[in-house]
């Protein structure tokens, strides 16, 4: 019975530590032009060096029609040159459609840290996978 209580324990502890505790929605806010690591190819040293926004304390966009910041964000802008307009940050569920006039592309997501270009953090699916074998010692 000990060894079982163990086991569950462990792989619970190893479920809950591929998540962090937040108080609410965090998103990466950057803009490429005024940030190089905010480049489309956000690796492992961007996300070390780009700011993290937790979105209820975030101010509210001051498009008419805005709502509040619900979503994780990234809009994208060519301009015709090599260098691409990229904007990433915590905006309302109604972005891509206020955007739309100026970015040639949107899209919205609504987990921690989901608007990285990569998707370098643990999904539910792999935190599951991991528990289990730590669960039956697979």
């Amino acid at each position: 019975m000990a060894t079982f209580s163990l086991r569950l324990l462990i792989a619970s502890c190893v479920f809950f530590l591929c998540f962090q505790l937040s108080f609410g929605l965090q998103c990466y806010t950057c803009s490429s032009a005024r940030d190089e690591f905010c480049d489309d190819t956000f690796s492992f040293h961007s996300q070390a060096t780009v700011a993290l926004t937790n979105c209820e304390s975030s101010p509210h966009f001051s498009i008419p029609g805005a709502g509040p910041n619900t979503h994780c964000g990234k809009a994208k802008r060519k301009d015709g040159t090599s260098h691409d307009y990229i904007k990433r940050g915590c905006v309302p569920e109604n972005y891509c459609k206020l955007v739309k006039s100026t970015m040639s592309e949107c899209e919205l997501c609504e987990e921690e840290r989901c608007n990285s270009a990569t998707a370098l953090l643990p999904s539910m699916f792999v935190c599951i996978v991991i528990s289990a074998f730590v669960y039956f010692k697979i």
